[in-house]
């Protein structure tokens, strides 16, 4: 059966332009030339009901950046030509110059050059932060809202800027090196919260899927109780004695850096409201209040 992409359709065995789709994706590389962004052409399909091949399916901006650089569009591999390919070049390079100019072809080099890089999660859904860069300023934002959609968490230009969570990272740790005593009275969350996340939403896909699978459920909340209620044991006074050891070596410090943070935390949980749980590496946690930031403008 032969692949129908979005804009064709087969008739007799042989691709055909499916003129109402081909009409949109003209429009969309127009768009791309005339400097919108992908994610607003994403947008404005979904607002005007477009809907992609899949039932009900919803535009992504990765959709139409994968369209802009789909060479079957322009004729290639037996495809009939739904634009020419220097309107095609044309919109692959405005496309580039706005990702240059974002910094988004960069954006995987800058976190992994942050000091929390993989060390941030959605404390709503268990997802990793991911740092992206605004028109004056970085901000970290769950990366489930780009994939999905959103957890609920934060609406699309929402988000946390990444010198606020410099700020309370450093605020917590010169707490503890200010106040040793502090790292045996910190209160204990309790141990494996993600994991905790996680199970809580396996339970749930589990409990919407039929029959065979909900003999799992009963495992899964057995395991979920017990990571509640685990006590600390010896695990947790030899880390504790790790950490204080640490904290003990150090004086107030005025820079994040990765080892820094590596050495002394184990995650960094952030909420809907704005408040960041730091994790210190025996599961103690200090919290810190930050703002979030609205309508964040792209750069």
């Amino acid at each position: 059966m032969l692949d129908q992409l979005y804009g064709y359709e087969v008739k007799d065995g042989i691709y055909r332009v499916q003129k109402k789709e081909a009409k949109i994706i003209r429009s969309v590389f127009n768009d791309i030339i005339e400097g919108k962004s992908i994610v607003s052409i994403a947008n404005d399909l979904n607002e005007k009901g477009i809907r992609t091949r899949k039932k009900d399916a919803k535009w992504y901006h990765g959709m139409i950046s994968k369209m802009i650089r789909n060479r079957r569009y322009c004729g290639e591999l037996g495809y009939p030509k739904i634009v020419n390919v220097s309107i095609q070049n044309e919109a692959i390079r405005c496309l580039d110059n706005r990702s240059f100019r974002k910094g988004r072809l960069k954006s995987s080099k800058r976190n992994k050059e942050s000091p929390f890089y993989k060390m941030i999660y959605c404390r709503n859904c268990g997802s990793n932060f991911w740092l992206y860069e605004g028109s004056e300023l970085f901000y970290w934002r769950c990366t489930a809202d780009i994939r999905t959609g959103g957890c609920g968490l934060y609406h699309r230009n929402d988000g946390i800027k990444d010198e606020d969570i410099h700020d309370v990272v450093l605020e917590a740790i010169n707490d503890l090196i200010g106040s040793p005593e502090l790292i045996m009275n910190l209160g204990s969350m309790k141990p494996n919260h993600l994991e905790i996340v996680r199970l809580d939403n396996e339970i749930k896909k589990l409990l919407q899927s039929n029959q065979e699978e909900i003999a799992m459920v009963g495992k899964l909340l057995k395991d979920k109780y017990q990571l509640s209620y685990a006590q600390y044991d010896a695990d947790y006074i030899s880390e504790t004695m790790v950490l204080k050891a640490k904290v003990s070596k150090l004086y107030h410090q005025t820079v994040i850096t990765r080892d820094l943070v590596k050495s002394l935390i184990k995650e960094i949980l952030i909420d809907e409201n704005g408040k960041v749980t730091i994790v210190f590496i025996n599961h103690q946690c200090i919290k810190k209040q930050v703002s979030i930031i609205r309508g964040i403008p792209h750069g």
